[in-house]
């Protein structure tokens, strides 16, 4: 009989990473259990990317992984027959699979897994689908543009969203509504296990504590509002991204580095900017209640519209400063120590 395949698509900002590196790195652990982790990588991303998504090159994590598009076609049918080895050959109930791009797949895409699926006689699917209230969501987003070099003027009015039922619908429509499993990325975080825990609860029906590994640690920390605006200065100052590339005054993911562990203010854009990202959303938070069967997911999170926020603890003058003492000791600060 097929395992049931459990195939895990993110959403963007819900500890994807954090969850990954758990199985990945618990694999035997996972076994004991009835569930086998796929392929022979953390992320699953590209191996899902060049099976079934029908532009795969405009993915920048596949052109990362060095891949020709001359290759493609040789590529996708490998990844197409190494998961239905894998799946043919597993020996425990459950089968998972994850990749965040997952959530991407267009409904032609997610077709073709089905017939994947069909030509295997697996009937058995489940698509874990973690999700993060509007709101944090758009603040995780605006920060990660932030460290990639954008200023913090321009990301207020480019309200990133969620797009729940653009990244949802076409999976439901494919695999059928009682296939989805939606977990809310707050609750998840409060789980005893932890995120990597309440994978597994999702996936078991029981609770799995796995232990923490290295992978795990968080590797993109969310900055306070004082480590935020100092990071835009830095970018004013010396731009992250020049004529398409890294800037000639800064290196890869230098903010994680100059900033980590800098206690402050917790980080917010304004009433205004969270009342309009509320906006922009509602009818999108409502199609996923309605489809999750869950009324009261995100227990409430429009309530945070009606906040006020304390200004940063820095001036102006005295952030500008500080990012222009950063920066003349970047070299030493992101050295690698030896």
């Amino acid at each position: 009989m097929p395992p049931r395949l459990n195939i895990h698509i993110g959403l963007a900002k819900t500890g994807t990473t954090t969850i990954q590196a758990a199985m990945h790195g618990n694999r035997d652990r996972l076994a004991e259990h009835g569930v086998t982790y796929g392929f022979e990588r953390m992320n699953h991303s590209v191996r899902l990317l060049v099976a079934f998504q029908s532009d795969p090159m405009g993915y920048p994590v596949v052109v990362n992984a060095g891949i020709d598009a001359a290759d493609l076609p040789r590529l996708g049918e490998s990844a197409r027959q190494r998961l239905a080895s894998e799946i043919a050959r597993c020996k425990t109930p459950h089968y998972l699979i994850s990749g965040e791009a997952a959530s991407s797949f267009s409904l032609e895409d997610v077709k073709r897994i089905r017939a994947l699926t069909d030509d295997l006689g697996v009937g058995d699917i489940r698509i874990l689908c973690y999700v993060r209230d509007p709101i944090s969501f758009a603040r995780s987003i605006v920060q990660q543009r932030l460290k990639s070099g954008a200023r913090l003027g321009e990301l207020k009015y480019r309200r990133p969203g969620p797009a729940f039922r653009q990244r949802i619908e076409p999976w439901i429509e494919t695999f059928g509504r009682d296939s989805l499993k939606i977990v809310a990325f707050e609750t998840a975080c409060r789980h005893r296990g932890g995120l990597p825990g309440s994978m597994l609860e999702a996936i078991l029906g029981t609770e799995v504590t796995l232990p923490e590994i290295p992978e795990q640690k968080r590797q993109n920390a969310s900055l306070c509002l004082e480590a935020a605006l100092l990071l835009d200065a830095l970018n004013a100052r010396h731009p992250y991204l020049v004529d398409g590339g890294i800037g000639p005054n800064r290196s890869r993911g230098d903010a994680n580095v100059l900033l980590r562990g800098i206690r402050g203010t917790p980080f917010h854009l304004g009433p205004d900017f969270d009342r309009e990202v509320a906006a922009d959303a509602a009818d999108d938070v409502a199609w996923l209640r309605e489809v999750s069967g869950q009324a009261d997911l995100f227990g409430g999170y429009e309530a945070m519209t009606h906040r006020t926020y304390p200004e940063p603890a820095w001036s102006t003058e005295t952030l500008e400063d500080v990012a222009a003492t950063l920066f003349s000791q970047r070299a030493e600060l992101t050295q690698p120590k030896g």
